[in-house]
């Protein structure tokens, strides 16, 4: 009975962790509502401070230096995040998992946490 229990939690799992969707960051229109994960270059970031809505967006750039996709972390988040979006990942490739809403017409993921968000440390992955 234990060996089904296990064999039963380790298909279940297994099956959770392959059914991730890996995309391209200028692939994100066609995934809204769904949970992806990608490679991208934080090519700009600013805060907005002081309006509605405080948060910090995330640019990841695409073919031809064009922003595809943002990642924006709300102020009511920031304090789950150890460090400061502003500099932390400024130029860097990161790896981030999120579901992608659509917001004005341009694809975005809201990051909540850190575990959201990694920055690729092998070196940088071929740009699209």
């Amino acid at each position: 009975m234990k060996k089904t229990i296990a064999l039963l939690f380790v298909a279940v799992f297994s099956i959770a962790a392959w059914s991730q969707k890996w995309i391209r960051p200028s692939e994100a229109v066609k995934y809204q509502g769904n949970e992806v994960s990608f490679i991208g270059l934080v090519s700009s970031v600013y805060h907005a401070d002081g309006i509605k809505g405080d948060r910090t967006v995330m640019n990841i750039a695409g073919n031809n230096s064009l922003n595809v996709l943002q990642l924006v972390v709300y102020n009511s988040d920031r304090s789950n995040f150890s460090t400061t979006p502003e500099t932390a990942w400024l130029d860097q490739y990161v790896q981030v998992k999120g579901t992608i809403e659509m917001v004005k017409g341009q694809p975005q993921i809201t990051l909540h946490s850190a575990r959201q968000i990694s920055i690729v440390r092998d070196g940088s992955p071929e740009q699209e």
